[in-house]
């Protein structure tokens, strides 16, 4: 759902202040930006009754949470820029982007944060209001259910199916937000394979061209074991397109796995021509 009024929030509904900071190319998102860009996704998508209120601390691991219970979003200023230095890092290593760009990649993973949690407003918001359950609904109880175990959520976060939701969806949004700016070409094609990179990683191809997918691993967990039968019910008669399955993590052949590979492939091609 949060990707597909982009465009329309970007050409008014105030993004273009966003816009005019990310195209200053020296400044990077503060607090009030945060808190705007927020305010900007809540308004738009009528999630007020699922949000009540931001906050922002420097201590602790995590990025950023949205609090089920309390509905409140909590960023974590210092795991942001490390997050978004990290990712600078291995791109500027790898791909060679251009050393000026540092505050294009620090602006465009606050939007990647900030998407990925209104993702899971969203996510909340479609489950409570689901007037029958449904692959989405039942996906999102269950996953909820089983991040009590904090271990298990701890060392397998990304194939969590909600989570793996919000890691394509932040990824998607801040790519095309990204995309109405004036990156350099060049940067914006790094994005974007590192948005089909994430998009495969967890999907394993076994030696048999057989495809191991972060569903099937996040049932392989001893804790959710007893939920796989439901949930493939519910999956048999939803007629889920190959972008709904990738988002989700669930399965794909190994035609379409290497169908994505290939984009990923041509794309690297391309950011290689343009090598400075």
């Amino acid at each position: 759902m949060l990707f597909l009024y982009y465009n329309s929030i970007i050409r008014g509904q105030g993004m273009d202040k966003i816009i005019k900071t990310i195209n200053n190319g020296h400044k990077v998102f503060d607090i009030d930006d945060v808190v705007r860009i927020v305010s900007l996704f809540v308004d738009w998508y009528d999630l007020g009754n699922f949000y009540k209120g931001i906050g922002f601390k420097s201590k602790g691991h995590y990025t950023a949470i949205y609090n089920l219970k309390t509905e409140k979003l909590s960023f974590n200023d210092k795991q942001i820029i490390r997050g978004a230095y990290n990712l600078y890092d291995s791109v500027y290593n790898v791909y060679h982007v251009d050393e000026n760009s540092y505050n294009y990649f620090l602006n465009a993973y606050y939007l990647y944060t900030i998407c990925h949690e209104i993702d899971h407003i969203c996510q909340k918001k479609k489950a409570v209001q689901a007037s029958n359950e449904n692959y989405q609904s039942f996906m999102f109880e269950t996953n909820n259910l089983l991040k009590k175990n904090r271990g298990a959520y701890r060392d397998y976060h990304n194939i969590f199916p909600m989570e793996k939701k919000s890691i394509n969806t932040g990824g998607l949004v801040a790519y095309n937000i990204m995309n109405q700016t004036n990156i350099p070409d060049r940067e914006l094609d790094v994005l974007y394979l590192v948005y089909l990179i994430r998009r495969l990683e967890d999907y394993h191809l076994e030696k048999d061209n057989q495809i191991i997918s972060p569903i099937n691993q996040f049932f392989s967990l001893d804790t959710s074991k007893e939920y796989q039968k439901k949930m493939n019910q519910l999956l048999v008669t939803a007629n889920l397109t190959l972008d709904d399955r990738l988002d989700y993590g669930l399965d794909i052949s190994y035609d379409e796995y290497m169908l994505v590979k290939e984009k990923k492939h041509q794309l690297y091609k391309i950011i290689n021509n343009k090598k400075r």
